[in-house]
């Protein structure tokens, strides 16, 4: 969350330096909003109440909401204009960059050494707020696309998807202040 949070002011710093006007976010029109926040509302149901769902009814949430916000991603790259659209491109190939190595292990890999190099050594990769993911190990399939990246300041594993989400966040924080062209 940390470095969504950077990445996006990064993004409204350069706008801004670019002449944008906070004003300007008033124009920002996205698409099919209501199948985001369904989306992601799916992603929050798997932790509510206190005992978790069947697996298969949160694997069916989870496989639901990504095709959610897959589809609500290449909607709004197509609709919008100008470097929205270049954004909302990145942030969709950041999503399928996320994708393919899920599909391809049933879960995100995540590297021990590179959660030994955060200082999370040791953690249990399916528990707790990692439940989504698994063990990278020998057999792993396109495991340069899974958490490998350690970020130690934000104590953070990230992936070349989660890279690309995070240039996209703030490609569309400038493009969104310097308003629709």
């Amino acid at each position: 969350m940390v470095l969504l949070a950077l990445a996006v002011l990064s993004g409204a710093t350069v706008g801004l330096l670019r002449g944008g006007r906070l004003r300007r976010l008033h124009a920002v029109r996205l698409r099919a909003v209501p199948l985001v926040w369904a989306a992601l509302g799916a992603q929050l149901v798997p932790g509510i109440g206190s005992s978790p769902p069947p697996e298969a009814v949160r694997d069916a949430l989870v496989v639901a909401s990504y095709v959610g916000v897959g589809v609500w991603l290449a909607i709004n790259a197509w609709c919008q204009a100008g470097g929205l659209g270049t954004a909302f491109a990145m942030l969709g190939l950041g999503w399928l960059l996320n994708v393919v190595p899920m599909v391809l292990n049933g879960g995100m890999p995540v590297s021990s050494a590179a959660l030994w190099a955060v200082g999370a050594g040791g953690a249990v990769v399916e528990e707790g707020h990692l439940w989504k993911h698994v063990p990278a190990t020998a057999e792993t399939e396109a495991a340069w696309l899974g958490d490998v990246v350690p970020v130690p300041p934000a104590g953070a594993v990230i992936s070349a998807g989660d890279i690309a989400l995070l240039l996209g966040s703030g490609a569309a924080a400038a493009a969104a202040l310097r308003g629709v062209s």
